[in-house]
């Protein structure tokens, strides 16, 4: 019964911000091996929320002119711990920094919590563009996701976009920065980390992990990834990556950004694997970062992807057009669509181009294994549209 109630008042002590966890002395030291995430827990409290400071002025240096950390005695901090200021000296960028060996789901409801609930009150009007949650685990357990969620929609409807950054994602942007990881860890992680980045190499962050986007958009973009992966294939690597691609259709990421890290981050692993297998993963990565809305991102990994292997579906490229240049260019990139994915998706760009009819000539004509249940759905829907019975499509009269 003690146990329990000393664990209870410990989480309520780190959710009141009154518990710190301490550095380590000394920092654990990498093996031989290229190592995948930094012991961000090792840095400590203290030294979490300074490290934050230093990635938020890169993370957002379009907006940011000046960083401050919110940590001084007798002072309430209203759920955040680093502030990002712009020219007018705006708050624009809110961070909460959480520093601990292991976290669970109800903490990170208190934490997000903590500063929603201050949302009409201390932030109202002052200009919060951009709220981060900066924890020291890796951010994959459901019911953390699952509040986070909660709090992306809720944030998006007032304008302020959610960012996670996790172990991994933090990790991911020191990896390109070996300066901040000799300064933070030692030169041993800079070697074991970021040892074949250069320096100076760009360290923005490439995606929120939460902004909402538009869910029957995201949905198209990974069926998209799933279908590339269908047939089987021939080597190690790429039936691991099978398997992340899966978890990736079911809305599960974590395992295929780990997959395409891991293999990125070998060079032997990457060497080793063909260029079509190489091009499938940059497409794949292409699409979860068109998913996150990160055009530019999505862009360079598929320009990446084509000089490995051009593919003869051109969905992808046309599933970036539509988010950059708009409907019409997609649809004239499809012009003619040369199989049965380019068709579906063809099919559906005409649909929310409010172009039923033409939608139709184009689905139609689908039989067989071309005529899947998403294709029949589609029929159905642009039949609607259309004036028509949605039974048609399925054989059936209504």
């Amino acid at each position: 019964m003690a146990h329990s109630v000393n664990k209870k008042q410990a989480k309520l002590a780190r959710w009141h911000g009154l518990q710190d966890t301490p550095a380590a002395d000394p920092i654990t030291q990498p093996s031989l091996a290229r190592h995948r995430l930094l012991p961000i827990v090792d840095v400590g409290s203290v030294k979490f929320e300074h490290l934050c400071q230093d990635l938020l002025r890169n993370a957002f240096k379009e907006d940011v002119r000046r960083v401050a950390l919110k940590r001084r005695s007798g002072f309430r901090q209203f759920g955040a711990d680093v502030e990002g200021f712009d020219e007018l000296q705006r708050p624009v960028v809110v961070v909460s920094c959480k520093c601990y060996r292991a976290i669970e789901a109800t903490e990170v409801r208190l934490w997000i919590e903590d500063f929603r609930k201050h949302l009409d009150g201390h932030w109202a009007k002052k200009g919060v563009k951009h709220f981060v949650l900066a924890v020291s685990v890796e951010f994959k357990d459901d019911d953390m996701n699952d509040a986070a969620r909660a709090l992306a929609e809720d944030l998006n409807a007032r304008g302020i976009r959610f960012w996670i950054w996790d172990s991994f994602e933090l990790s991911e942007m020191l990896r390109r920065d070996p300066v901040t990881v000799d300064r933070y860890f030692n030169r041993y992680w800079r070697e074991a980390i970021a040892g074949d980045v250069p320096e100076g190499a760009p360290t923005q962050t490439t995606s929120a992990l939460f902004a909402v986007q538009n869910p029957a958009a995201i949905g198209g973009i990974f069926a998209q990834i799933e279908a590339q992966y269908l047939p089987p294939l021939n080597d190690l690597a790429a039936k691991s990556l099978e398997q992340a691609l899966k978890e990736l259709r079911r809305g599960r990421r974590s395992a295929f950004v780990r997959w395409f890290a891991d293999a990125r981050g070998n060079d032997v692993v990457w060497a080793g694997t063909s260029n079509e297998v190489r091009s499938k993963a940059l497409r794949a990565a292409a699409m979860v970062a068109l998913a996150d809305g990160d055009t530019k991102e999505a862009g360079a990994l598929l320009d990446q992807s084509e000089v490995l292997h051009r593919s003869q579906d051109r969905t992808a490229r046309a599933m970036l057009l539509r988010a950059t240049e708009g409907l019409a260019a997609a649809v004239s990139h499809l012009a003619d669509p040369a199989n049965g994915k380019e068709r579906e998706t063809l099919g559906g760009f005409l649909i929310e181009s409010h172009r039923p009819k033409d939608a139709l000539e184009v689905l139609l004509p689908m039989a067989g294994n071309d005529a899947t249940s998403d294709v029949m759905r589609l029929r159905a829907i642009a039949k609607l549209l259309a004036g028509g019975s949605a039974g048609v499509c399925f054989g059936v009269q209504i």
